[in-house]
């Protein structure tokens, strides 16, 4: 029953994404899977120079598949984790613990399962779970390692890039950044390459363009960007712990405009337990929340802003997105928009501009 579900779920999900298409650049030479995406490597073609190693990544044939796979990703990872409450949420707290731990069950099994539809293929959300994984083994947390403070704020984006954080799109290679991506036009993977190690605003390559914030790296934050006014591209994480053997990790995202992905506004709350001197991410009644003001990119015209998510879960993340063909952004004063976080009646609440 349980690999039953499994397959419905990725047949649900690659369905879905072959049924969209866009009006986007894409090589007619290139023979697609009957779900249009596929796995794809540098090949001798391309003579890639050792300074410039790029791995393999997945292929989309168009920006509206793309986005629509990540959508089902994240759509058929609350239907997977729903379906087992709905078994086995009249438990308590421990007894449903056990029940996970002897079921061995991963509520990001539909994420797994679709990147084990492309073989060779080592995706980003698989290296960040590995990297919690190690991370949370240790007895004391060091907060500032943190790895799912990654610059990828999404379960669902991560699965879909490779490693490296990058994905190839029609002909154009991307290489997505904290707060926007780095298009390379004409699919040369030495240009990926020199845009993965290196500055891509020096580059000065007619194949490179760079879209949305970008501040000298993938990684880069946005500090010395920012107005003293108006500000977005902002992103923030913060422990709490309202118990000794509780742990709140708190995200925040503000990201202004991109053609692929909008502008969004996102709180992420995911709760820990410590059990046997190890920290572990456990079930509880959890809040991530959105609420206060935003503004549009002149700075003007502020719009009240309200999302909430409130579930018994690991993680719980709220989002509030304006396409990008609104061609908005958001943005907030100081003091106006903040998120909340909050495990039962314990509550935190961080702004976006202090």
């Amino acid at each position: 029953m349980k690999n039953l579900l499994r397959l419905a779920l990725l047949t649900m999900l690659l369905a879905f994404s072959s049924c969209q298409k866009e009006d986007f650049t894409v090589d007619e030479n290139k023979q697609s899977t009957k779900a249009e995406i596929r796995y794809v490597v540098p090949n001798n073609q391309y003579q890639l120079r050792s300074t410039a190693h790029v791995n393999g990544m997945l292929e989309f044939p168009d920006v509206v598949t793309f986005l629509s796979t990540i959508d089902n990703l994240e759509t058929q990872a609350e239907l997977y984790d729903d379906n087992f409450m709905n078994n086995w949420g009249h438990l308590n707290d421990e007894d449903i613990d056990n029940k996970e731990d002897e079921l061995n069950y991963d509520p990001q099994q539909p994420y797994i399962d679709f990147e084990k539809g492309f073989s060779g293929f080592r995706s980003l959300r698989r290296q960040v779970e590995s990297d919690i994984e190690q991370w949370l083994n240790k007895t004391i947390l060091d907060e500032t390692k943190d790895p799912e403070d990654h610059f990828i704020f999404d379960d669902e984006l991560r699965s879909v890039l490779n490693e490296d954080a990058q994905v190839k799109i029609g002909k154009s290679l991307f290489q997505m950044t904290r707060f926007g991506y780095v298009e390379v036009t004409d699919g040369d993977y030495n240009t990926l390459g020199l845009v993965a190690t290196s500055d891509a605003s020096k580059l000065n390559l007619q194949n490179v363009i760079i879209h949305g914030g970008y501040y000298g790296s993938s990684s880069g934050n946005n500090n010395q960007n920012n107005s003293t006014t108006c500000r977005t591209n902002i992103e923030y994480g913060q422990s709490y712990y309202p118990e000794s053997n509780r742990r709140i990790k708190a995200s925040q995202k503000l990201k202004g405009y991109t053609y692929v992905f909008g502008s969004k506004i996102k709180a992420k709350t995911i709760h820990y337990k410590k059990k046997n001197g190890k920290w572990k991410r456990r079930r509880a009644w959890i809040t991530a929340k959105i609420e206060g003001d935003a503004v549009n990119e002149f700075c003007s015209l502020p719009t009240n802003q309200n999302q909430n998510k409130h579930k018994k879960r690991r993680k719980v993340k709220a989002k509030i997105t304006s396409s990008s063909l609104s061609g908005n952004w958001y943005k907030t004063e100081q003091l106006k928009l903040r998120t909340i976080h909050k495990r039962e009646n314990v509550s935190y609440t961080d702004y976006f501009f202090n």
